[in-house]
């Protein structure tokens, strides 16, 4: 019988499939130092592994670690010279880890743009653990673990987003932000560092939604501007947020407890919406003039629930309890109406305008209490 096509083609297959059997298999080969499964993440990423330090990055690309690396007496762990743009630094999990005698861990001392910085630890260098200069521009440090730097963990500057990081034990702030544009500190834990938690010294910064506990001094300090939004700054030595004057400060939707000294202090020109500053050793909030303080709840402080020191404020709608006073005005010019207060009472000096104090302690139904009803009334029960 004549083979037929279909025959044919399944005598090749077959032969085909001894013969790729019977070839010996080559592995793909691995760069110095690594192993094949830990080589896997960065060779898919593609890139230059950094086996050594220190390491300087002089073009633009990819570079990964392949392993934890230690630096070196009188050096910076890694460094990206000035105009180099296009870089992301994966740590790969890894940490870069300083020296006696070592200056920075990461360092960008000239201009850069559009660099990334993330996933791994940078610890115990005997400067910063990240640092750059006021002209670095579209730099991104996602998900590290800086710690143990003698000086500053991140020493920022220029217009930077730090995400999901977490920067403690350092000996000088967490965070130094110095000069910067649009930047924002989002989803961080900063803690338990030598100074500041979140130091901003000028610019325009922005920080959300993170937890800034145990710095041996203030939790945030704005020296001029800023925004926080839906943070927790809780057990600081001195103050949880401290800002200057000027430049519209808006401080909302935060917790300020249990700080050594106020839970929110601030100068002149702020908005302080929303926020509970509760059981701290000295007042909840204190201001000094043309601000907003509305909508706040301050209980349980050792001083005031809410401290005027100046003129021209507006304070409205908030919960005072169990403070030593609930709100106390030093001056005069300011309008403080809807308030409620139960513990302890106001302290109004004449040449302020507010509205009716009303007490409805103990009344029940108050509706028919005198003035309970005014729409501007300070309540106290």
């Amino acid at each position: 019988m004549k083979p037929t096509v279909f025959s044919l083609l399944a005598g090749v297959l077959a032969l085909a499939f001894i013969l790729s059997s019977a070839a010996p298999r080559s592995q793909a080969p691995t760069p110095s130092g690594m192993s094949p499964g830990s080589a896997m993440p960065a060779l898919i990423g593609g890139g230059t592994p950094i086996t050594s330090l220190p390491f300087t990055i002089d073009e633009c690309g990819r570079y990964f670690l392949t392993r934890c690396l230690t630096g070196v007496s009188g050096s910076n762990g890694i460094t990206i010279q000035n105009g180099v743009d296009d870089v992301t630094l994966d740590l790969n999990g890894f940490s870069l880890i300083g020296v006696p005698g070592s200056l920075t861990g990461i360092a960008l001392p000239g201009s850069n743009q559009s660099v990334t910085i993330h996933n791994g630890s940078v610890r115990g260098w005997d400067q910063d653990g990240i640092g750059m200069s006021q002209t670095v521009t579209g730099l991104l440090l996602d998900g590290l673990h800086v710690t143990a730097s003698a000086d500053d963990g991140i020493l920022l500057g220029g217009g930077v987003r730090v995400r999901d990081c977490t920067v403690e034990s350092n000996g000088g702030d967490g965070i130094f932000a110095f000069g910067c544009e649009a930047a924002v500190i989002s989803g961080c834990i900063v803690r338990l560092n030598g100074d500041v938690g979140v130091r901003v010294d000028g610019g325009d910064v922005t920080i959300r939604s993170s937890s800034l506990s145990d710095n041996t001094t203030n939790g945030i300090e704005l020296t001029k501007g800023g925004i926080v939004l839906d943070c927790a700054v809780n057990d600081n030595g001195h103050n949880g947020i401290e800002a200057g004057n000027g430049d519209g400060v808006l401080i909302r939707s935060c917790g300020a407890n249990n700080n050594g000294n106020k839970g929110i202090e601030v100068g002149d020109d702020a908005h302080i919406v929303d926020n509970v500053a509760s059981n701290n050793l000295s007042h909840g909030i204190q201001v000094n003039s043309r601000c907003t303080v509305r909508g706040n709840t301050c209980n349980g402080n050792a001083g005031s629930g809410i401290r005027l020191k100046l003129n021209d404020n507006l304070i409205a709608d908030n919960t005072l309890i169990d403070n030593q006073n609930a709100i106390h005005v030093e001056l005069t010019d300011n309008l403080i109406f809807g308030n409620a207060a139960s513990g302890s009472g106001y302290v109004f000096p004449s040449g302020n305008a507010y509205g009716p104090i009303v007490n409805v302690g103990g009344a029940g139904d108050y509706s028919g209490v005198a003035n309970a009803d005014h729409p501007d009334a300070n309540l106290f029960y």
